[in-house]
């Protein structure tokens, strides 16, 4: 069984992509946690700069992106970049 140091091109200084993934993935659960709460801030009415006929749109928009990010994006990512054992 050959180790990671063992690998003939093996260079410890080189970036690992698993943590740029899970940076990419916890970066994109954050955003769209955002929008779901910044879409029902906007639905409750406690954006007062945004009218209410703009803002009732745009908060149904923002909460129905940030689920569909939630439950299918960030799960066809994590599918995509499973690493294989």
């Amino acid at each position: 069984m050959t180790t990671p140091n063992d690998a003939p091109n093996f260079d410890p200084n080189a970036p690992d992509p698993a943590r740029a993934r899970f940076a990419m993935l916890t970066l994109l659960r954050f955003v769209a946690a955002g929008m779901v709460v910044a879409g029902a801030l906007m639905l409750s009415g406690r954006f007062t700069a945004i009218p209410p006929d703009v803002g009732t749109p745009l908060g149904v928009a923002l909460i129905g992106i940030g689920i569909i990010d939630l439950l299918v994006v960030v799960p066809m990512l994590v599918k995509r970049w499973r690493s294989t054992p």
